[in-house]
């Protein structure tokens, strides 16, 4: 146990955004409209929890899904990954513990920020990149939230795999995975479960010798991830609109 615990904390440190993000997400983010926007592929979805221009952990929307099937109203809570200060409660040790299932002031966060801007009964799509999507992990798999609502699907990307109880999972979890970005294969669920540790959808971007670009850059490359839809379908056509004025920001 101390072994995956000491392999986690050294390349945690690699999991927070650096000023090489901020400078990427700026230029692609340019041409969005200041009043909202239609995300069409989980690089748009990534371009939208790491944009620069709003530096809070967690996001609550109010959204609208659009697929072959139609329109329907839903709630997007996207969560950004580690940070670098131990005061923020997205810090490495809530790595450590998300991993195992451990409860964290982050989970605690989110949850109560649910319950305080999603109305009771409404449908959730989680969208979390890196330490976003454990916690996003945790949260699809507890009673006390799925009891309240509906969780249409969990997308990660750059996420390690959580050792929650999966059986008690609302809604399906896709995960993506950078071929050169070690974070997402950081879990002790290589240990337990190697069917669960290693079902991730794998793109290699050319990232062999930037660990930092590999994980924080290439979720948002359209020509990488552009196939999936904003559900984690390959050619699914899921689109999500938002509107920024909605767009609740919360920092951990």
């Amino acid at each position: 146990m101390k072994k995956v615990l000491s392999i986690l904390l050294a390349v945690c440190l690699l999991a927070g955004p650096s000023a090489l993000l901020a400078h990427a997400a700026a230029t692609e983010t340019d041409a969005q409209a200041e009043d909202g926007v239609t995300m069409t592929s989980i690089a748009d979805v990534a371009k939208f929890i790491l944009e620069p221009h709003r530096w809070g952990e967690i996001q609550i929307t109010p959204a609208v899904l659009s697929g072959a099937d139609g329109a329907r109203d839903v709630y997007l809570v996207a969560l950004r990954g580690t940070g670098f200060t131990m005061k923020k409660a997205n810090n490495v040790v809530a790595c450590f513990l998300s991993a195992f299932n451990i409860t964290t002031e982050y989970y605690t966060m989110t949850l109560e920020a649910i319950y305080q801007y999603v109305p009771e009964g409404a449908t959730i799509v989680f969208a979390g990149h890196s330490l976003g999507g454990m916690i996003e992990q945790q949260l699809s798999c507890t009673e006390e939230l799925t009891a309240k609502y509906e969780i249409l699907k969990t997308v990660n990307m750059g996420s390690p795999y959580v050792l929650a109880d999966a059986s008690k999972r609302e809604g399906p979890l896709v995960r993506f995975a950078e071929k050169t970005d070690i974070i997402p294969r950081l879990s002790p669920a290589v240990f337990v479960n190697l069917k669960a540790y290693n079902d991730m959808t794998i793109k290699d971007g050319g990232y062999l010798f930037d660990p930092n670009s590999a994980h924080n850059l290439s979720y948002m490359r359209v020509d990488e991830w552009g196939e999936y839809d904003v559900l984690g379908v390959l050619n699914g056509g899921a689109t999500l609109t938002v509107a920024y004025d909605d767009v609740v920001v919360l920092r951990a």
